[in-house]
């Protein structure tokens, strides 16, 4: 076998995707007749950001679209031209990805060049969006719960629905719900006692306020499952439970930036 092709420069390819159209060229194709734009009730803007062996290629531009789905497929037909053309310069592109993007740039979806390739990833309709949008939590006694909720100092949204309580937790819902209707709904048996296989967490902006917030909640009647320690992965951590054993982790995490509204971004390498 031949020597593998060697690494180019993040220069050399930046120069390199101007000598093929450039970021976003490549992804508005521009070959043969422009497309005809069809009506569209509504469109949001995507950016096809690429993540190479080298770095990562901005789309500075953006692409409007009808949905994230035909955004997916964008991206997968630009995958496999872009692979062709790594092919025929002997370069494997494969491990390639688009970072897709929406109009605030935060990511909304990733497509590794690979899938491209795949008759079945190829063929898969709507993509799951990497978020979570509401968490429900099972209750024996929905007015206990929300009673426990509120003396944590939170405020029940003023959405009128009957049999349900919902709060704004950044940008996520927690929603407290009869235990024997949710396992109705979800087809489930509402037996079940002990651990429940998951918890919840909060982030702490410093390693202070996790004992003071571990203290407002047992005062507030939560049962203290864990005291505040430093944890084994660098941080400091402690676990309480609400009146239906619902354990929640009250955390700082040096390596988790967390915004003002309380949003946590992961970090791109550990």
């Amino acid at each position: 076998m031949g020597k593998a092709p060697k690494q180019p420069s993040s220069a050399s390819l930046l120069q390199r995707w101007e000598n093929e159209g450039g970021a976003t060229k490549s992804v508005h194709r521009a070959r043969g007749k422009p497309r005809p734009l069809a009506p569209e009730p509504a469109t949001s803007l995507y950016y096809f950001h690429i993540r190479t062996d080298s770095g990562v290629l901005q789309d500075p531009e953006g692409l409007t679209l009808s949905d994230l789905s035909a955004a997916r497929q964008e991206a997968l037909t630009t995958a496999r031209d872009l692979i062709a053309g790594g092919d025929r310069q002997r370069e494997d592109r494969r491990s390639w990805r688009f970072e897709i993007a929406d109009r605030a740039n935060d990511p909304v979806l990733q497509v590794v060049f690979s899938d491209a390739l795949d008759p079945a990833r190829s063929r898969a309709g709507k993509p799951m969006e990497q978020r979570i949008s509401v968490i429900t939590l099972g209750v024996r006694d929905l007015r206990e719960s929300q009673a426990f909720y509120e003396r944590l100092g939170w405020e029940r949204s003023t959405l009128d629905a009957e049999g349900v309580v919902f709060f704004q937790v950044g940008g996520t819902v927690l929603s407290l719900f009869s235990r024997q209707d949710l396992a109705k709904d979800a087809h489930l048996s509402p037996e079940g006692l002990g651990f429940c296989g998951m918890a919840l967490a909060y982030n702490t902006r410093s390693k202070d306020e996790v004992d003071e917030i571990l203290g407002h909640a047992e005062a507030a009647g939560a049962r203290m499952l864990k005291p505040a320690q430093t944890a084994f992965w660098g941080g400091y951590s402690g676990y309480f439970s609400d009146p239906d054993g619902f354990p929640w982790e009250v955390a700082w995490n040096p390596g988790f930036r967390l915004a003002p509204d309380g949003r946590v971004t992961l970090p791109e390498r550990s």
